[in-house]
């Protein structure tokens, strides 16, 4: 609301730059994690499911909140969306891609605002 045209255009190129980011691993992936066969037994999905370097799309999702921040006590939150994505260069090489976007909320300072 009070933000700056300079700062606007920052979050928006951020917005669209991390946008673009997740879209193309996504797609990428989904080419080439397509050779894989699905298994439907779940001791291997359970064993696959803690390997690092298994051959699975993982989407985790960490929060922090935080209180008392600064000289206003302001509350700030901040969500890491962290996605890991393997592609498979060659039958014996993984390329593991591992974003860390976030997505963060400050309230406003109350001295800032004009008026």
């Amino acid at each position: 609301m009070f933000m700056t045209r300079t700062f606007k255009q920052q979050i928006i190129r951020y917005l669209w730059l991390t946008l673009f980011s997740f879209v193309f691993m996504t797609f990428t992936t989904g080419a080439w994690a397509a050779d894989a066969a699905p298994s439907h037994d779940l001791t291997a999905l359970a064993k696959a499911s803690q390997n690092p370097v298994a051959n699975l799309i993982s989407v985790p999702f960490e929060n922090n909140a935080t209180f008392n921040n600064g000289t206003e006590d302001v509350y700030v939150n901040i969500l890491n969306i962290k996605p890991v994505i393997p592609m498979g260069i060659t039958e014996n090489w993984n390329l593991i891609n591992r974003a860390i976007i976030p997505a963060i909320y400050q309230e406003d300072d109350p001295n800032d605002m004009p008026g």
